[in-house]
This record gives C-alpha cells, sequence and structure tokens, in this order.
C-alpha cells in the first residue's frame, strides 16, 4: 500500500478496495471523514454513527489501527469530544501524527495525537496566541511523506501577522512578520464574557492600557456581539492597520 488518503462523503467508504491483497470490502457509515495514515485510521461521523456497541456523536474524533479495522475489529478509541463550547474546526495527519484544531471557548488550542502500539500519546501545541487567530497546517503537501513539521499563522490586535514553523516538539520559530502599524507598548490584552438576554455568555477579548480597563470598554465586545447576532462560524480577533482597532477575523 504504498499511499492510502481517504476524505468521503455522503457514500459508503469502501475501503477494502485499497489493500493491495484484494480483501473485501469494508463499509463504514454513509456521513463521514474516514483519512488514513502509516496503519492507522482516524475517522469522524457527520452524524451520530452506532458501532462496536457505541454511539458516536456529530464531530466526535475516533481511531484505530487501520488493520484491525480490516479485520473487522471495531474498538475505537475516542481521540476528541465536542461539547457545548468546545468543537472542532479540523483534523489532519501530519509525520504519523494526528492534528486536531480545537476553539475552546474561542481559544485556538491544537492537540497532536500520536498512536503506538495501539494507544495514543496526547500533546498540546503552545507557543501560539490564545487571545487572537491561529491556524495550523502540514508544511508537506503529502501527510504520508511528512515528517511532522508544521505551518502555523497567527494575529491579534496587538501583532501583526505572523509566520511560524513548528517542528514535532519544539517550540514554534517565527519565520516572518508583517510590520508594525503603530506602537502596542503598554497595551495589555484580557479576556472577558457579556452575557446575552437567553442566558448565552459570549466571549470577547479587550486590549487597552491597565489605566483605562476600569474606565473604558473596548470595542472588541462589538466583534464578539456581531458573531453571535449574525453569523453561526466563529469569528476571532486579528490585527486591523488601517483603524488600529479590533475588527473580526
Amino acid at each position: 500500500m504504498a499511499r492510502l488518503r481517504i476524505h468521503l462523503y455522503l457514500r459508503w467508504v469502501n475501503l477494502g478496495e485499497r489493500v493491495a491483497s484484494g480483501g473485501n470490502p469494508r463499509p463504514v457509515c454513509t456521513e463521514l471523514v474516514a483519512p488514513a495514515c502509516r496503519g492507522w485510521l482516524a475517522i469522524k461521523p457527520r452524524t451520530p454513527w452506532k458501532v462496536g456497541g457505541e454511539t458516536y456523536d456529530t464531530d466526535t474524533v475516533i481511531g484505530m489501527p487501520f488493520s484491525a479495522f480490516l479485520a473487522g475489529e471495531r474498538g475505537f478509541t475516542r481521540l476528541f469530544k465536542p461539547a457545548d463550547r468546545r468543537a472542532l474546526q479540523e483534523f489532519f495527519w501530519c509525520g504519523g501524527r494526528l492534528v486536531l484544531s480545537i476553539l475552546d471557548d474561542l481559544r485556538p488550542v491544537f492537540e497532536v495525537m500520536t498512536p503506538s502500539d495501539g494507544e495514543w500519546s496526547r500533546e498540546v501545541l503552545t507557543g501560539l496566541p490564545d487571545l487572537g487567530t491561529a491556524h495550523v497546517w502540514p508544511l508537506d503537501v503529502h501527510p504520508e511523506e511528512s515528517n511532522g513539521d508544521l505551518l502555523a499563522a497567527a494575529q491579534d490586535q496587538l501583532t501583526p501577522p505572523s509566520l511560524y514553523l513548528i517542528e514535532p516538539r519544539a517550540a514554534p520559530q517565527l519565520l516572518k512578520r508583517g510590520p508594525e502599524a503603530f506602537d502596542p507598548t503598554g497595551l495589555v490584552g484580557t479576556r472577558h464574557e457579556a452575557v446575552a438576554s437567553d442566558g448565552t455568555r459570549i466571549p470577547y477579548c479587550r486590549w487597552d492600557r491597565p489605566a483605562r480597563q476600569a474606565t473604558r470598554r473596548s470595542i472588541s465586545m462589538a466583534t464578539a456581539a456581531s458573531e453571535y447576532r449574525c453569523r453561526p462560524t466563529t469569528t476571532q480577533p486579528s490585527e486591523n492597520s488601517g483603524s488600529n482597532v479590533a475588527a473580526p477575523a
């Protein structure tokens, strides 16, 4: 099996056709994302999926050895479970590791799952901002050929868009950063929550000088509030060099 990459929607996933030995087809389910890499399979159901005596909710990520799946086993390991304020944005293989991109109460979180001997170890990427916008993707095009290096783009209201290289189990290395449009010295970012009339808690961030934080509110609050009113997708803080104020990503 030289290369295996499966991303299928709304139809049966016929995994058996990918096996060099010509094994019988193994249907998974009609609505799922099922990438496999280096002998391991990860599955994210797009609708609730009952299999192996378990029911996996929408957007749960589960995994197991690919050979065991083809042999008929269905003892998956649950790698991610969504919650009211915790949502999966995407997941992908990179260098034999599964990277989960998560918004946890609108904070960008990146977890790296490494399979070995039937077990999965978990590592959280650190060094990227948690009050701004961050996105991570593989450096290499094909996950089967990757050594695990990642690229990351990050920014917030005070930091211009920045590009990082993240090697396995290493801190992000800054590769390039956009020019600063103003001097952010003395400005501090803080995280808060507004409460809507229906009781929904809306997280938002404020960037201000400490002496002013007690007397006035930043317009960053409007960014979160507009997200709650108008759009089902998430909005994160980003730098607006034109006005030097908070702006939706």
